[in-house]
């Protein structure tokens, strides 16, 4: 399919994963992203049901280089599976970094849309910042700044991490179903302390390191929580 073809498809099933936005700044800053990657899902009958992004960034701090990784994955509502489908080739693409640049630390930078996002990565990774858990490191913060400098995304509030795209979409379908144990969970917690405004289209952005130890704690946790959802 050509790019005219993809373009109104994968909008619908963006603005159906995540919220309306402009059709200009997510086909031109998510969809095709210069110097990223495009990863279509498709489902048993060859129709396109999701779609992945990823790029990985040379981003500078002070004298070191780190690369930082930035992906998304939307599916339509009620399709499942296509996560496990995007962390296959965000691994293998992981690898590939690896190998390019050996020495350089690698880091996932993410835009948390909702406090539920929030607490899945904080299940899965190790090390989530920022976090209630941990303070975040000069360094660690400063790499984040950067990767936020990068995107061109203007900050919101008082918390340096918390951005907002030009048009940002609403997240209230986020607020429609409520959950008594999520909403009292610590993680949730935090994060609405950091970014109230999230159905306002408010993000808070995060980043978590990928080493070794990392990857592996990330893919045993990721195994576990799709296990346990096929199971429930």
């Amino acid at each position: 399919m050509t790019r005219a073809e993809l373009g109104p498809l994968l909008y619908a099933i963006f603005c159906d994963s995540y919220g309306d936005l402009a059709f200009e700044t997510v086909t031109e800053e998510i969809v095709f992203r210069r110097g990223g990657s495009l990863y279509l899902i498709r489902d048993a009958s060859d129709s396109i049901v999701g779609f992945g992004t990823l790029s990985i960034d040379g981003v500078k701090v002070g004298w070191r280089t780190y690369s930082v990784l930035q992906g998304g994955v939307y599916m339509r509502r009620g399709v499942r599976g296509g996560g496990a489908v995007f962390v296959r080739r965000a691994c293998l693409a992981l690898l590939r970094a690896r190998l390019r640049h050996p020495l350089r630390p690698l880091y996932a930078v993410f835009e948390f849309l909702t406090p539920y996002s929030y607490r899945l990565a904080e299940r899965a990774f190790a090390r989530v910042y920022p976090s209630r858990r941990r303070p975040t490191p000069p360094r660690v913060a400063a790499l984040l700044n950067a990767a936020i400098d990068r995107r061109g995304l203007a900050r919101v509030g008082d918390d340096p991490f918390v951005v907002s795209y030009p048009d940002p979409a609403s997240h209230q379908r986020e607020l429609s179903t409520p959950s008594t144990s999520r909403d009292a969970d610590p993680d949730v917690a935090f994060y609405l302390e950091r970014n109230p405004r999230f159905a306002e289209g408010h993000i808070l952005c995060g980043l978590v390191p990928l080493n070794l130890s990392g990857l592996i704690h990330a893919i045993t946790r990721c195994a576990r929580l799709i296990t346990h959802r096929r199971r429930s």
